[in-house]
Protein backbone atom coordinates (compact mmCIF):
# COMPACT_ATOMS: atom_id res chain seq x y z
CA UNK A 1 0.00 0.00 0.00
CA UNK A 2 1.46 3.31 -0.91
CA UNK A 3 1.64 5.55 2.15
CA UNK A 4 0.14 9.08 2.12
CA UNK A 5 2.41 12.04 2.23
CA UNK A 6 2.39 14.49 5.29
CA UNK A 7 0.38 17.13 4.07
CA UNK A 8 -2.22 14.57 2.46
CA UNK A 9 -2.82 13.17 5.75
CA UNK A 10 -2.68 16.03 7.92
CA UNK A 11 -4.84 18.07 5.63
CA UNK A 12 -7.76 15.39 5.06
CA UNK A 13 -7.62 14.95 9.34
CA UNK A 14 -8.17 18.52 9.67
CA UNK A 15 -11.09 19.03 7.05
CA UNK A 16 -12.88 15.83 8.38
CA UNK A 17 -12.60 17.10 12.06
CA UNK A 18 -12.00 20.88 12.62
CA UNK A 19 -11.56 22.57 9.26
CA UNK A 20 -10.01 25.67 10.63
CA UNK A 21 -6.53 26.26 9.46
CA UNK A 22 -4.64 25.21 12.82
CA UNK A 23 -2.14 27.34 13.67
CA UNK A 24 -0.80 30.02 16.71
CA UNK A 25 -4.89 30.54 17.69
CA UNK A 26 -3.91 27.53 20.19
CA UNK A 27 -5.77 26.64 22.37
CA UNK A 28 -8.61 27.49 20.01
CA UNK A 29 -9.03 27.08 16.65
CA UNK A 30 -10.13 30.59 15.86
CA UNK A 31 -8.26 33.71 15.93
CA UNK A 32 -8.94 37.00 17.56
CA UNK A 33 -8.29 40.33 15.49
CA UNK A 34 -5.78 41.57 17.25
CA UNK A 35 -1.83 41.69 15.99
CA UNK A 36 1.47 40.93 17.22
CA UNK A 37 3.39 44.68 18.06
CA UNK A 38 5.90 46.43 15.69
CA UNK A 39 9.15 44.60 15.88
CA UNK A 40 7.79 42.32 18.51
CA UNK A 41 7.88 38.18 17.72
CA UNK A 42 5.33 35.54 19.19
CA UNK A 43 6.78 32.01 19.06
CA UNK A 44 5.11 28.73 19.50
CA UNK A 45 5.21 25.27 19.93
CA UNK A 46 2.16 22.97 19.69
CA UNK A 47 1.08 19.75 19.95
CA UNK A 48 -2.12 18.21 18.79
CA UNK A 49 -3.73 14.35 18.46
CA UNK A 50 -6.66 14.21 16.24
CA UNK A 51 -8.88 11.67 15.41
CA UNK A 52 -11.75 11.31 13.32
CA UNK A 53 -14.55 8.83 13.66
CA UNK A 54 -13.81 5.35 12.40
CA UNK A 55 -10.33 6.29 11.87
CA UNK A 56 -6.80 5.95 13.26
CA UNK A 57 -5.45 9.09 15.27
CA UNK A 58 -3.05 11.64 13.96
CA UNK A 59 -0.45 12.95 16.00
CA UNK A 60 1.49 15.81 15.13
CA UNK A 61 3.22 19.70 16.27
CA UNK A 62 3.68 23.22 14.77
CA UNK A 63 6.41 25.01 15.41
CA UNK A 64 5.42 29.46 14.49
CA UNK A 65 6.89 32.10 14.21
CA UNK A 66 5.01 35.51 14.45
CA UNK A 67 6.66 38.80 13.69
CA UNK A 68 5.14 42.34 13.98
CA UNK A 69 5.31 44.67 11.03
CA UNK A 70 3.43 47.55 11.99
CA UNK A 71 0.85 48.44 13.95
CA UNK A 72 -1.97 46.69 12.25
CA UNK A 73 0.10 43.77 10.06
CA UNK A 74 1.79 40.78 11.29
CA UNK A 75 3.82 38.11 9.04
CA UNK A 76 4.15 34.46 10.51
CA UNK A 77 5.99 31.28 9.13
CA UNK A 78 4.83 27.99 10.57
CA UNK A 79 6.46 24.65 9.83
CA UNK A 80 4.48 21.14 10.56
CA UNK A 81 6.29 17.95 12.03
CA UNK A 82 3.92 14.89 11.83
CA UNK A 83 4.47 12.33 14.93
CA UNK A 84 2.41 9.47 13.92
CA UNK A 85 1.33 7.65 11.84
CA UNK A 86 4.88 7.43 10.59
CA UNK A 87 4.55 9.41 7.50
CA UNK A 88 7.30 9.47 4.17
CA UNK A 89 8.78 12.68 5.59
CA UNK A 90 8.01 13.43 8.87
CA UNK A 91 8.28 17.60 8.29
CA UNK A 92 5.81 19.02 6.26
CA UNK A 93 5.65 21.88 4.18
CA UNK A 94 6.16 25.39 5.42
CA UNK A 95 2.87 28.03 5.69
CA UNK A 96 3.81 31.94 5.05
CA UNK A 97 0.83 34.15 6.05
CA UNK A 98 0.18 37.83 6.45
CA UNK A 99 -2.48 39.25 9.20
CA UNK A 100 -3.97 42.71 8.52
CA UNK A 101 -6.03 44.58 11.20
CA UNK A 102 -8.19 46.71 8.96
CA UNK A 103 -9.76 47.88 12.09
CA UNK A 104 -7.39 48.11 14.87
CA UNK A 105 -8.26 44.78 17.49
CA UNK A 106 -11.64 44.94 16.02
CA UNK A 107 -11.68 43.26 12.57
CA UNK A 108 -8.75 41.56 11.32
CA UNK A 109 -8.35 39.62 7.74
CA UNK A 110 -5.57 36.58 7.31
CA UNK A 111 -4.33 34.99 4.25
CA UNK A 112 -2.19 31.96 4.12
CA UNK A 113 -0.48 29.66 1.59
CA UNK A 114 1.09 26.09 1.87
CA UNK A 115 4.56 26.55 0.06
CA UNK A 116 5.11 25.41 -3.23
CA UNK A 117 1.40 24.42 -3.05
CA UNK A 118 -1.85 25.77 -4.60
CA UNK A 119 -3.60 25.21 -1.12
CA UNK A 120 -4.36 28.75 0.46
CA UNK A 121 -6.33 29.89 3.17
CA UNK A 122 -8.51 33.09 4.03
CA UNK A 123 -10.06 34.06 7.17
CA UNK A 124 -11.53 37.46 8.55
CA UNK A 125 -12.13 37.68 12.37
CA UNK A 126 -14.14 40.16 14.05
CA UNK A 127 -13.51 41.06 17.91
CA UNK A 128 -16.32 42.03 20.29
CA UNK A 129 -14.11 42.91 23.70
CA UNK A 130 -15.95 43.75 27.12
CA UNK A 131 -14.57 44.80 30.67
CA UNK A 132 -14.90 40.80 31.60
CA UNK A 133 -15.09 38.65 28.62
CA UNK A 134 -14.18 39.02 24.46
CA UNK A 135 -15.83 36.83 21.63
CA UNK A 136 -14.45 36.70 18.27
CA UNK A 137 -15.98 35.68 15.39
CA UNK A 138 -14.47 33.79 12.22
CA UNK A 139 -15.70 33.64 8.69
CA UNK A 140 -13.04 31.73 6.56
CA UNK A 141 -12.38 29.42 3.58
CA UNK A 142 -10.03 27.20 2.57
CA UNK A 143 -8.79 26.23 -0.92
CA UNK A 144 -7.09 22.84 -1.09
CA UNK A 145 -6.90 22.65 -4.95
CA UNK A 146 -6.34 18.35 -4.02
CA UNK A 147 -8.16 15.84 -5.94
CA UNK A 148 -10.29 14.20 -3.05
CA UNK A 149 -10.66 17.28 -0.60
CA UNK A 150 -13.16 19.72 -1.44
CA UNK A 151 -12.96 23.28 -0.49
CA UNK A 152 -14.62 24.10 2.78
CA UNK A 153 -15.99 27.42 4.16
CA UNK A 154 -15.86 27.83 8.10
CA UNK A 155 -17.38 29.51 10.81
CA UNK A 156 -16.83 29.84 14.34
CA UNK A 157 -17.86 31.35 17.68
CA UNK A 158 -15.38 31.76 20.89
CA UNK A 159 -15.53 32.76 24.07
CA UNK A 160 -12.55 34.34 26.10
CA UNK A 161 -13.00 35.20 30.19
CA UNK A 162 -9.98 36.34 31.40
CA UNK A 163 -9.31 35.69 34.82
CA UNK A 164 -5.67 36.99 36.58
CA UNK A 165 -3.16 34.64 34.98
CA UNK A 166 -5.96 32.60 33.01
CA UNK A 167 -8.04 32.69 30.00
CA UNK A 168 -11.07 30.55 30.03
CA UNK A 169 -12.12 29.82 26.33
CA UNK A 170 -14.69 27.76 24.51
CA UNK A 171 -15.92 27.93 21.23
CA UNK A 172 -18.38 26.48 18.80
CA UNK A 173 -17.13 25.71 15.16
CA UNK A 174 -19.62 25.16 11.71
CA UNK A 175 -18.59 23.79 8.23
CA UNK A 176 -20.20 24.05 5.26
CA UNK A 177 -23.83 25.08 6.24
CA UNK A 178 -23.92 23.12 9.65
CA UNK A 179 -23.61 25.63 11.95
CA UNK A 180 -22.99 23.82 15.22
CA UNK A 181 -20.47 20.72 14.41
CA UNK A 182 -17.45 21.08 16.58
CA UNK A 183 -17.13 22.54 20.35
CA UNK A 184 -13.50 23.12 21.74
CA UNK A 185 -13.02 24.14 25.49
CA UNK A 186 -9.16 25.76 26.02
CA UNK A 187 -7.11 27.01 29.48
CA UNK A 188 -4.39 29.29 28.72
CA UNK A 189 -2.28 30.71 31.71
CA UNK A 190 0.72 33.16 31.84
CA UNK A 191 3.45 32.53 33.73
CA UNK A 192 4.83 35.62 32.98
CA UNK A 193 5.07 38.48 30.79
CA UNK A 194 7.02 36.44 28.18
CA UNK A 195 5.40 32.82 28.70
CA UNK A 196 2.89 30.97 28.31
CA UNK A 197 1.10 27.16 28.38
CA UNK A 198 -2.38 26.07 27.26
CA UNK A 199 -4.07 22.84 26.78
CA UNK A 200 -7.34 22.02 25.01
CA UNK A 201 -10.21 19.31 24.14
CA UNK A 202 -12.66 19.54 21.69
CA UNK A 203 -15.41 17.19 20.43
CA UNK A 204 -17.66 16.90 17.40
CA UNK A 205 -21.58 16.89 18.19
CA UNK A 206 -22.51 14.23 15.94
CA UNK A 207 -19.71 10.86 16.27
CA UNK A 208 -16.86 10.22 18.50
CA UNK A 209 -14.01 12.49 16.38
CA UNK A 210 -12.35 14.75 19.04
CA UNK A 211 -9.01 16.40 19.58
CA UNK A 212 -6.32 17.25 22.26
CA UNK A 213 -3.78 20.10 22.13
CA UNK A 214 -1.05 21.73 23.99
CA UNK A 215 0.89 24.49 23.23
CA UNK A 216 3.95 26.97 24.99
CA UNK A 217 4.03 30.65 24.00
CA UNK A 218 6.59 32.79 24.25
CA UNK A 219 6.89 36.71 23.69
CA UNK A 220 9.99 38.83 23.40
Amino acid sequence: MKKLGLRSIAVAVVVIIFCFNVSFAHPLLSDDASTVAPEKFDFEISYDQLKADQSPSISYSEITLIQGINKRTDIYILLPYTISPTPVTAIGTARLGMKFGLAKDLFAVTIDNELGSKVYFLNTVLSIRGKKASMHLNLGYNSFCTPGISDTTNYSVALELPKKNNSYMAEIIGLDGEPAKFWVLGLLHNFGSHFSGSLAYGKSFKDSSDRISAATHFYF
